[in-house]
């Protein structure tokens, strides 16, 4: 046992240690405290909430699983800045290249001026959602570069593009975004 793990934070990597393998996602949304206070099912790729239920996980750590572990997904992103959590986690095991069966964590934490509006009735007033769009281009145009130049396969570039455009996408809103290889147990 680590000497800094506060009973909020073990609290918080055994939800994630249980449902890392998960085959569907599975949510949950942490209080300062510790304390539970959301736990959601999905499908294989996503979950669906309420509006009440967005609202109660301000200011939460929402964590969940992705079964392909593959970063955090545009609709993650989302999900953090209307939930107004004040991280957001995903977990998983890698299923490819030489770090197959890697656990990973991925994590980006509230910039301290707030998440930015992804409002979808309007694109020109909605600053998340063109900081991703920016982000995903240059990032898919870099690999792209990359696969014609025979530094990348494409499955390669497939499975590390959510990962480069969250961190990109974390600096353009003055974000912290951290990829988190997991100890064994954990």
């Amino acid at each position: 046992v680590d000497v800094n793990e506060t009973p909020e934070r073990k609290e918080l990597l055994d939800v994630e240690k249980s449902i890392r393998s998960n085959k569907t996602e599975t949510a949950f949304a942490i209080d300062k405290s510790g304390t539970p206070i959301l736990k959601k099912g999905g499908n294989e790729n996503s979950v669906k909430f309420t509006k009440e239920e967005m609202m109660a996980v301000k200011n939460s750590t929402f964590t969940h699983n992705h079964p392909l572990a593959v970063g955090l997904s545009p609709s993650d992103l989302r999900f953090a800045a209307e939930g107004d959590v004040s991280e957001m986690r995903a977990v998983g095991i890698l299923n490819y290249g030489s770090l197959a069966g890697a656990k990973v964590t991925y994590i980006i934490k509230r910039p301290m001026q707030g998440w930015p509006s992804w409002e979808t009735k309007d694109p020109k007033f909605s600053e998340g959602a063109n900081k991703w769009i920016a982000a995903d281009k240059i990032v898919r145009d870099k690999f792209t570069s990359r696969i014609d130049a025979n530094e990348l396969t494409i499955e390669e570039a497939n499975n590390l593009h959510h990962v480069a455009a969250n961190a990109l996408y974390a600096k353009m809103i003055g974000a912290e975004f951290r990829t988190i290889r997991v100890k064994a147990g954990r």
